[in-house]
């Protein structure tokens, strides 16, 4: 496999991992904003981010009763959950230099439990597009924080600033 796509694979590994932890560190402000370790303490034990974004919904329309800001969370609710498919589609797969194409790779895809496995040429933009999804991601949840914030509706702690500032720092 090319260099260039392990580069992307770790890029995305990272940039996703740093989102999951912004959302965490959400949920647990959401949880107790005075002491965000109960929310970490249950984000802990969540085995994926479908988990953890089903959390983070269940506990902002719980929390939060305004419609335009349930509008701007569902919008960022969408493009997590298309993100994390799509994450877990290239992530999860095995990759193969195509010695009969310069410069291309095969990503190996299988269903264990269907016992089949399909092939594809991968190339920069599938990778590309899935940066530009989580890049989405962020600005849907800066859009959405920045809104309540104005609005009076809710204030996010000094620590999640923090961690959203450390996430997007490259």
């Amino acid at each position: 496999m090319k260099i260039k796509y392990y580069e992307y694979l770790g890029r995305i590994t990272v940039r996703f991992n740093d989102l999951e932890t912004v959302i965490k560190f959400f949920i647990a402000d959401l949880i107790n904003k005075n002491e965000n370790e109960v929310g970490l303490i249950v984000c802990n034990d969540l085995n994926s981010f479908k988990a953890v974004i089903n959390l983070l919904k269940s506990l902002f329309e719980y929390k939060i009763k305004d419609l335009e800001g349930n509008k701007l969370f569902t919008e960022f609710f969408k493009v997590c959950e298309k993100l994390a498919v799509k994450r877990n589609t290239l992530i999860h797969s095995m990759y193969l230099d195509n010695l009969s194409e310069k410069n291309k790779s095969i990503r190996v895809k299988s269903k264990i439990k269907k016992a089949y496995f399909s092939f594809e040429h991968i190339n920069d933009e599938s990778f590309v597009e899935i940066i530009n999804d989580i890049d989405e991601c962020y600005s849907n949840y800066d859009t959405l924080v920045k809104y309540l914030e104005k609005n009076g509706i809710y204030k996010l702690s000094e620590v999640d600033l923090k961690i959203r500032k450390f996430a997007t720092e490259e």
